[in-house]
């Protein structure tokens, strides 16, 4: 990992968005796993109410950017999320002028 930069372990639990705001990390990387239906884009056991307080700006971030990469075949292979999975990046919001 790069010098200076700090990974912080967010609890999937019920207590999520207080533990964001609590730990008040920078970056928030949502990106599905195998807990994921298809089609989903965050795993099943991040609390929905957390996600969409993250895309309502109510947790006091904002997405920086959001990225799928298209199919390299016509024909999809396998369909599972964590192949090529949409992947989100929140920033907080004192800091999204700052984020490059």
């Amino acid at each position: 990992m790069k010098p200076g930069v700090r990974y912080v372990y967010i609890d999937s639990s019920a207590t999520t968005a207080d533990e964001i705001r609590q730990k008040q990390p920078r970056f928030i990387i949502i990106m599905p796993d195998w807990t994921t239906p298809s089609g989903g884009v965050y795993p099943t056991r991040f609390p929905r109410e957390t996600y969409e307080m993250l895309n309502d700006g109510s947790l006091g971030y904002q997405r920086a950017i959001q990225f799928k990469n298209g199919a390299i075949l016509q024909r999809q292979i396998l369909d599972y999320p964590t192949v090529n999975p949409p992947i989100e990046v929140f920033v907080r919001i004192e800091d999204s002028s700052q984020a490059t």
